[in-house]
């Protein structure tokens, strides 16, 4: 997620402690469409999904894109996509409300 995507638009760009994670389409897309089919909000804009993630602590906006990525993305269930990425079954659903909280909508 660090190197280039090909989408030098500054609207899929999250800082991250002096660097700069580059949201990509390819993920982007599915999240957006998970996002509608499992929690019901619907996402008029990929970049609604940046700009949400920009309003994460800072120390937790790779995990959370990273879990949002293979949840909603990906469908897999939640507890397995934070085995997947190392993270506490119980840091997940936090992570996941407090992105979706920021969400419009």
């Amino acid at each position: 997620m660090l190197a280039s995507t090909g989408m030098e638009d500054p609207a899929f760009e999250v800082p991250l402690n002096g660097y700069t994670m580059l949201l990509r389409r390819v993920e982007l897309d599915p999240v957006a469409t998970g996002v509608e089919a499992l929690a019901g909000r619907h996402i008029a804009n990929t970049a609604e999904l940046a700009r949400a993630l920009r309003q994460v602590p800072v120390a937790d906006r790779a995990p959370t894109w990273e879990l949002t990525v293979r949840h909603f993305g990906r469908r897999t269930p939640l507890t397995l996509a934070a085995a997947q990425i190392g993270l506490d079954a119980l840091r997940a659903p936090v992570l996941i409300d407090t992105y979706l909280a920021r969400l419009p909508g």
